[in-house]
């Protein structure tokens, strides 16, 4: 038996044409035979008669029509809106035909209209506010500078130094890192803790701001940096560092351009940025001569320098190339997660929101077709992601 509240929608989708298991899925989300006998009973009864004809506003609405009508509003296809109300895909054929209810029309026109009467009265610093309140992905650029490994030997080219040869292993010199726009922060030993291979304090200090990042951005840092991090870790007994996200500034330039030279220098001076600061020669050598304490503590501070700035030579590059990265973090999908926001369209490049779709452009997997977007912040291309909530990096 139907409630006295499902009637009113009954008739309503009745007098719409629709039959009995139509019907039945649209008010129940599923045809039973039970639910078909009861509808179909209904509908030969003079109150369904009575009832036919009355304004889709009359008829009272289950929790998943409103919620099928307000993901279309935000854009979401009728596969991801029958899996977010119904729970599966398989029926996007319900949600197909409830949108061509009057109902679903007279709903769609008033969610439109308020949103627009809403976007109107909303003033540019509130804007601004509700921007501020939006977590941050914390994007942490990072870079190490090491001392090199000390021995004796007796020749200068292909030279094969056993252990009983080496004096003394290399260790971190310098760190530098900067969180998002924040000026560079830096650490370097002293003289004695280069006498001493002492370089705890740095280890330790660099995984602390790694562990707080969402996101890391070096140049060469997982073939070097990361993997020098964890070496001396593990030297110093220290827990694994937590796994984060990585961008690889240098695997990125390798993948997708063919510059003269891959340095940080050189591409950043062909793109004409910034970039790094000339190395003095000796610069090395001289941080290791602890015992001329006054040149090795100005050569480490000379260090400590030149490690910073390639911090600003690695995020000024970021920002030119990231909207041709490829296969790195979703930052669309993690700024989405951090700021429960599942529903926001964001570029997969650099989170932005302000992305429009590319006319007549579809990206293909293996089985399915999805709309490309560009963002209008970064230019990145991306796509719809399968359940329709945000953007997917293209291949």
């Amino acid at each position: 038996m139907l409630k006295e509240f499902e009637k009113g929608t009954v008739a309503s989708l009745a007098d719409e044409g629709f039959n009995g298991r139509e019907i039945a899925e649209l008010v129940f989300g599923t045809a039973t035979s039970t639910n078909v006998r009861d509808i179909n009973d209904f509908l030969t009864t003079y109150e369904c008669d009575q009832l036919r004809g009355l304004s889709a506003d009359y008829a009272l609405l289950e929790d998943w029509h409103l919620g099928a009508v307000k993901y279309k509003t935000h854009g979401f296809s009728n596969n991801s809106i029958a899996e977010q109300v119904l729970g599966s895909e398989s029926k996007v054929n319900t949600i197909a035909r409830f949108f061509k209810t009057s109902l679903a029309h007279e709903l769609l026109a008033e969610i439109t209209e308020d949103t627009e009467k809403n976007s109107l009265s909303v003033k540019d610093e509130d804007k601004q506010a509700i921007i501020a309140k939006q977590r941050k992905l914390n994007i942490l650029y990072w870079d190490i500078e090491t001392s090199p490994c000390l021995s004796y030997h007796y020749q200068h080219w292909k030279v094969n130094i056993r252990q009983d040869q080496a004096v003394k292993q290399s260790h971190l010199l310098s760190i530098s890192y900067a969180f998002n726009d924040e000026e560079p922060v830096g650490f370097k030993l002293d003289p004695e803790d280069v006498k001493d291979e002492n370089d705890l304090t740095l280890v330790v200090n660099m995984i602390e701001a790694i562990e707080k990042a969402d996101i890391i951005v070096g140049y060469n840092s997982k073939n070097f940096d990361l993997k020098v991090l964890n070496t001396r870790a593990l030297y110093w007994d220290l827990a694994p560092i937590k796994p984060t996200k990585h961008i690889d500034l240098y695997e990125q330039i390798k993948k997708t351009f063919r510059f003269p030279s891959n340095s940080l220098g050189n591409v950043s001076s062909y793109l004409q940025l910034e970039g790094k600061l000339i190395n003095e020669p000796g610069l090395w050598r001289r941080c290791m001569e602890f015992w001329n304490l006054e040149e090795c503590e100005k050569a480490l501070e000379d260090m400590l320098t030149y490690n910073k700035q390639d911090i600003v030579a690695t995020r000024d590059l970021y920002y030119r190339i990231r909207g041709w990265t490829k296969q790195t973090a979703n930052l669309g999908a993690i700024t989405n997660i951090v700021n429960n926001k599942a529903e926001t369209l964001r570029c997969s490049k650099c989170a932005s929101d302000d992305v429009a779709p590319i006319e007549g452009s579809i990206a293909f997997t293996n089985v399915k077709g999805f709309q490309m977007y560009r963002c209008n912040h970064c230019g990145g291309v991306s796509r719809i992601s399968a359940s329709g909530l945000v953007g997917c990096p293209v291949s």
